[in-house]
């Protein structure tokens, strides 16, 4: 796993699969997660959003079918990535 320290970056796009953050923040960024494994320590995440690609959109996608997830959670957008915020 990847670890990126000490990052405090505003609007730009984050790959947060196989990442390790630490002592990171992150404001109005987009998070994109596809399904691997993430980790962070003292990283805060302001006013993000997030978009669950690939595996990880199907699966939401697969949830909402069944109504097991909150669009308040998961976002509005259709497949094949779905998106939410991060407050």
């Amino acid at each position: 796993m990847e670890t990126i320290q000490n990052r405090n970056e505003t609007g730009t796009i984050i790959h947060i699969d196989n990442k390790f953050f630490l002592n990171c923040q992150f404001t109005r960024c987009e998070l994109i997660y596809t399904g691997g494994d993430f980790a962070w320590r003292n990283t805060s995440f302001v006013e993000c959003k997030l978009t669950f690609d690939g595996p990880a959109g199907r699966t939401l996608n697969f949830l909402r079918a069944f109504n097991l997830l909150k669009e308040q959670v998961a976002g509005e957008a259709a497949s094949p990535a779905a998106t939410g915020t991060v407050h």
